[in-house]
């Protein structure tokens, strides 16, 4: 991946209020800006994990600590609850769901896989998906 300048939660605050007022933002790596749900600010709140900037199109991520940024890897399943009636995955945040559902999470590159916390299966590095965009590198 090529470098990208340190992002810290200045800039991250900053974003957030960019997506606020409707303004586009721009992956600094694969370019992608056709989507807020799939680039910008993520984290910050109890549960959400640290304050960063993610691409959820080439799986671009840089934590707001002035650290070097680093490529995810994409996992997805085939997530069955064993459930009759319409349910909502608390896993992936999908709603309205009867039978089975894509599923999935992004991972750190040292990270080996997760528990899904609907079907309740672990998912490891045999189900890698290919990001949309191949970015830097």
């Amino acid at each position: 991946m090529k470098d990208h300048a340190p992002y810290l939660e200045a800039d991250w605050r900053a974003d957030r209020e960019r997506v606020a007022q409707g303004e586009p933002l721009t992956c600094p790596d694969c370019d992608f800006s056709d989507n807020p749900l799939l680039y910008g600010p993520r984290g910050g709140e109890e549960g959400k994990g640290p304050p960063r900037r993610a691409c959820k199109v080439c799986g671009f991520w840089q934590d707001a600590d002035g650290s070097s940024a680093y490529r995810c890897w994409k996992s997805t399943h085939r997530c069955d609850p064993g459930l009759n009636g319409p349910y909502d995955c608390e896993h992936c945040g999908q709603t309205g769901l009867t039978g089975s559902h894509d599923c999935g999470n992004y991972l750190k590159p040292r990270e080996d896989g997760y528990e899904c916390g609907t079907c309740g299966r672990w998912h490891g590095r045999e189900t890698p998906t290919p990001w949309d965009r191949k970015g830097s590198g």
